[in-house]
């Protein structure tokens, strides 16, 4: 890669991975897309999705009247990196609005230094935000 180029991404087609969960949910699989990211990324998001699905994490979850992470699965995940919000339009993201995006964009990339990671709900505050009703959660690679 040339310096000053911007590193292009290959549009590869959205897929629905087969993340098994453990505990009471054994064998369901689950709607959970992994974009953007590559294969040694896409085994490392797995890894820590087998750990979120355990019954301790669970059980933690609910001790702080919070949603499970297998509920949300559930209703849908997908899993993107950050840049996807500077890359892609809000229409491209399944987001309502590029509004929605540029909020969140200016959550990763502005004021002082980066999250490493931040979810887009289907929905907050009763306002739909999703246009296919998934949770996007968007991971830094940094």
């Amino acid at each position: 890669m040339n310096f000053g180029q911007k590193k292009r991404h290959s549009k590869r087609p959205k897929r629905v991975q087969k993340i098994e969960p453990t505990g009471a949910l054994v064998g369901v699989p689950l709607p959970i897309r992994i974009e953007h990211f590559d294969g040694s990324e896409e085994i490392q998001i797995k890894s820590a999705l087998e750990k979120l699905f355990s019954d301790p994490c669970s059980a933690a979850f609910r001790n702080a009247h919070l949603k499970t992470p297998l509920e949300v699965a559930q209703q849908g995940v997908v899993f993107r990196p950050s840049t996807d919000l500077i890359n892609y339009s809000g229409a491209q993201l399944n987001l309502v609005s590029d509004a929605t995006r540029l909020a969140y964009r200016e959550q990763f990339f502005g004021g002082k230094g980066t999250a490493q990671a931040g979810t887009i709900p289907a929905v907050r505050n009763g306002v739909q935000l999703t246009t296919d009703g998934s949770t996007q959660i968007y991971l830094d690679r940094a």
